[in-house]
């Protein structure tokens, strides 16, 4: 629901004409009264009455706010009245003759121009600062007599039984629109220099005013609409015997629907005189409808938008993103930038939040990048992708927001058994027809790719205040990791095992925990998502890349090895041990992939372990460490490098 109603007034008679203005409502009704409300009293209580002689209806009212005027027409005969009082002001409107329909210039210069429409003439009448009063100006012969006229910057356009036709107003030369009317003519100026029109038999056109169609859905209307107003991003039209229709700017589609079978009149002042959409939050911003009851009286009503951000909800459980994000940049326009900065960031994860309940992931990534969200909040419902270590509860995907079925901890599983048990009206059908074990695999993929995004952004964004004796030491080897092997030979200890650990890495682990620890998390993942789907390249690059600030990957020890020995990556279980520091244990496996015990791929193990442990000698500094295993991989596999 876009917009709500609320009760501003009952008026004692029928209401013709109500227009709302500065805090007021002004009514014209049937009988040729003009009736001042001020919303900021008591709605129910007059503020001002001008009662016409001729006791006709109030067939139209222009409101002209900024000098305070409003003009009316009733009798086929202009009047103008004071805004706050309704008194009458001087004018020469009384030159313009049985005239049928009123327009005020939206875009000057010169500002608060008016048409008045007869059967064969448009009369001008200009306003004068100095008199303060509106004066006679031109007139412009016409060949069809109109029913409906705008007025931007220089062109009129004027709407007939025949047709439409835009006017120059000092030449009166015309241009014919090519459009089927069949239809009472209606004609709504909107922002960004655009027309809405009705054709055929209730169909809303877009132009510009150049006579060319603008690239938009059109409008379908049930029946033709005798009023349009603009609220972005909706037009709102009052539909006769109906009530309100309320369509979306964005792509036409019907929004709302009002009931309102009686209702006779509407205003909208959705724009400022300027033609620019409102801020949301304008108090002028409303749309006010009259509508008989059954006891003869009128209700006038104020139809406004919802609270923004339900608007915004509304939109985005129904799966309309980019209609959101309109509304939402509209909502915000008026603060900083660092407020909007943080305001979208909010909005990025609502949006997040809502692909993931629609289980459309591949879309939800971008939104979660966007938004800043800790990878740990989805991570952490994959709990076979995450070391034992891992302890992460979730702050933003909490069960209020995801629901997580029968298990009382975080489970993707459960969660996707729930959504296609009780939010599958909200899926696509080729989604529910994919069935669990698809989604589960399709989520997986977008989770590689959303950690492969987060990953990427925290090697090029990370602080330099991280740098130096906090950054996690590149692949080559320094002498005192090295000294380890010494120590051990000379003690007669094992050195396959030797726990090597840079003191560098320790100080960044009790430094920045909190990084640390999200950075395992998202390698760690990374590494079982890389075997999961058979990225096997992708696991060296993993494991041996290493950023301009020398930071590597940060996979958790333990269990990725248990890992890769199962899945028999033993060229990878090296790299992983290098990357720890542990560099005995990495010439271990290659020597064991030398001599055949550890077979990863047969046509090519020997040569590959020998190989990768030639590459890491040859970085070692500690003269020992390497005519032992120099000496240890000729044995089983002879490398020109090793002489």
């Amino acid at each position: 629901m876009a917009l709500h109603q609320s009760l501003v007034l009952e008026f004692p008679g029928r209401v013709e004409c109500v227009v709302h203005y500065s805090m007021r409502v002004l009514v014209g009704t049937a009988d040729g009264r003009l009736v001042l409300f001020d919303t900021r009293k008591d709605p129910n209580k007059p503020v001002g009455v001008h009662e016409l002689p001729h006791k006709k209806r109030i067939q139209q009212i222009l409101v002209v706010p900024h000098i305070r005027m409003v003009i009316v027409l009733a009798n086929n005969t202009v009047t103008v009245h004071s805004a706050t009082d309704l008194e009458l002001v001087s004018s020469e409107f009384h030159l313009a003759k049985d005239v049928t329909h009123l327009s005020v210039n939206q875009r000057g210069p010169p500002h608060f121009r008016v048409c008045a429409a007869s059967a064969t003439k448009l009369q001008l009448f200009q306003f004068e600062a100095k008199e303060k009063r509106y004066k006679y100006l031109r007139e412009l012969a016409i060949a069809d007599p109109p029913e409906v006229v705008g007025w931007y910057r220089n062109k009129l356009i004027v709407g007939s039984r025949r047709g439409y036709a835009l006017i120059n107003d000092k030449t009166a030369e015309a241009l014919s629109i090519n459009l089927n009317v069949n239809t009472t003519p209606m004609v709504k100026l909107l922002p960004n220099e655009e027309i809405v029109v009705s054709a055929m038999d209730a169909l809303g056109v877009f132009l510009l005013f150049t006579g060319e169609p603008v690239q938009r859905n059109s409008i379908a209307w049930t029946k033709a609409p005798v009023a349009i107003e603009y609220t972005s991003p909706y037009l709102v039209s009052m539909i006769p015997q109906k009530g309100i229709d309320v369509h979306s700017m964005q792509d036409g589609s019907l929004v709302q629907s009002i009931a309102l079978p009686r209702i006779t009149a509407m205003f909208g002042n959705g724009m400022k005189w300027d033609m620019e959409p409102r801020t949301g939050g304008d108090s002028e911003d409303v749309i006010v409808v009259a509508a008989l009851t059954a006891t003869g009286s009128t209700s006038i009503f104020k139809v406004e938008q919802m609270p923004m951000e339900q608007q915004v909800q509304e939109l985005l459980d129904r799966g309309r993103i980019e209609e959101a994000s309109d509304l939402m940049k509209k909502s915000i326009s008026s603060l900083n930038a660092d407020k909007q900065k943080s305001r979208m960031r909010r909005f990025h994860r609502q949006v997040a939040i809502t692909l993931l309940k629609r289980c459309e992931f591949n879309a939800a990534v971008e939104f979660i990048y966007r938004s800043g969200m800790d990878p740990r909040e989805w991570l952490s419902f994959f709990p076979d992708l995450v070391s034992p270590s891992f302890a992460y509860e979730p702050t933003i995907l909490t069960p209020d927001v995801l629901p997580r079925g029968s298990s009382a901890s975080p489970d993707w599983n459960s969660v996707l058994a729930a959504l296609l048990k009780d939010n599958a009206g909200n899926l696509a059908p080729e989604l529910v027809a994919n069935g669990h074990a698809k989604l589960y695999t399709k989520s997986s993929k977008a989770l590689l790719k959303c950690l492969e995004m987060i990953k990427k952004h925290s090697s090029r964004d990370r602080s330099s205040s991280r740098e130096g004796m906090f950054a996690t030491p590149p692949r080559s080897r320094s002498t005192s990791r090295e000294s380890e092997f010494s120590a051990a030979h000379s003690s007669g200890g094992s050195f396959h095992r030797a726990p090597v650990l840079s003191r560098a890495a320790a100080t960044v682990s009790s430094s920045f925990p909190k990084d640390i620890q999200r950075s395992e998390a998202v390698d760690t993942a990374l590494l079982r998502l890389y075997i999961m789907h058979e990225s096997m390249s992708e696991i060296a690059a993993l494991l041996t890349t290493i950023d301009h600030q020398g930071e590597g990957a940060h996979c958790d020890l333990g269990s990725s090895q248990a890992l890769l020995m199962h899945h028999h990556l033993y060229f990878e279980l090296g790299l992983l041990f290098e990357r720890h520091g542990r560099v005995l244990d990495a010439l271990d496996v290659y020597a064991r992939m030398g001599s055949g015990e550890y077979i990863q791929n047969p046509l090519e193990d020997s040569t590959s372990g020998a190989q990768a442990a030639v590459d890491l000698l040859l970085t070692v500094e500690d003269t020992s460490l390497v005519l032992y295993h120099s000496v240890r991989s000729s044995i089983h596999q002879p490398v020109d490098d090793i002489d």
